[in-house]
């Protein structure tokens, strides 16, 4: 893919590493990011025996001038898309930035989408100024939603943090899940929970997921010019592996309700349940 503002799976990984190396037990931390500033916390699910990381949002904006190409603020709730080949679909979005721009749009079934050409179509709308991540939302009940994004200079994922987080906030804005409570997501990727705070005044969230390690390992870099790539031809040599915690957060993630069939079509579609720890 290529360099986005913030990524709300990425800042957990980056906590669990950071927990479990330089600043080892330290819990909350701050992350400071292109998209703003981040406090992340640690622990471990005394239910599932997983761990995982809380992500506290900050500000989360409707629409702000730097995601549309004419510089608008309106806010942009649940409002009708058109565009080539949209029209047939009755599609209504909703905009959201969470220091990265989200377009949210509510489905009555995600297994009906043409994901493939829907998020590429959306992704690069010339209503934007620099492109969107795209999510497609489908309403299970007022406290659990499934969630699939096609994310920005990527396409189809098998989840995304800011994309979950997105989507949830879209939906108590909309009038289809609770504010204030804990909502459960459920993407091909597995589970994960967002608390969605709205009030007249602000609107943020609380991100929940696993970060679980699934081995540690060595690659060589090479540095110039002020960039850090990965060395040519050098494989990444596997350390450590931590089974026990992966097949921990397998069963979590078994108990996902999303339908794998939505991501027909996609380089995902055959993807297996080890992709889930990516």
């Amino acid at each position: 893919g290529s360099e986005a503002e913030m990524s709300g799976n990425g800042i957990r990984c980056a906590s669990r590493v950071c927990f479990e190396g330089s600043f080892r037990g330290r819990t909350p931390l701050d992350f400071v990011t292109p998209g703003g500033r981040f406090r992340t916390e640690n622990f471990v699910d005394p239910e599932s025996g997983v761990a995982c990381v809380r992500v506290f949002t900050g500000r989360i904006e409707t629409n702000p001038e730097r995601v549309l190409a004419d510089g608008s603020r309106e806010p942009f709730i649940d409002r009708r898309l058109e565009g080539e080949g949209l029209d047939g679909w009755g599609l209504t979005g909703t905009i959201l930035s969470i220091g990265n721009p989200h377009l949210v749009v509510t489905v009555p079934d995600l297994a009906k989408i043409d994901l493939p050409f829907l998020g590429n179509a959306l992704e690069h709308h010339p209503m934007f100024r620099n492109r969107a991540n795209v999510s497609f939302v489908q309403v299970v009940d007022p406290r659990t939603i499934l969630v699939q994004t096609h994310e920005r200079g990527v396409g189809p994922t098998l989840s995304c943090g800011t994309g979950m987080t997105a989507s949830t906030v879209a939906q108590v804005l909309s009038g289809g899940v609770q504010n204030g409570v804990e909502i459960t997501v459920h993407t091909a990727g597995g589970i994960a929970w967002v608390t969605p705070a709205v009030t007249p005044a602000e609107i943020s969230a609380r991100l929940m997921g696993n970060a679980t390690l699934v081995y540690r390992g060595t690659v060589g870099v090479v540095v110039a010019g002020g960039e850090v790539r990965l060395a040519p031809g050098e494989p990444i040599r596997r350390g450590e592996v931590f089974q026990e915690e992966a097949r921990c957060y397998e069963r979590l993630a078994a108990r996902s309700l999303f339908d794998r069939s939505v991501l027909r079509g996609t380089a995902l579609a055959a993807g297996a349940m080890s992709d889930r720890h990516s």
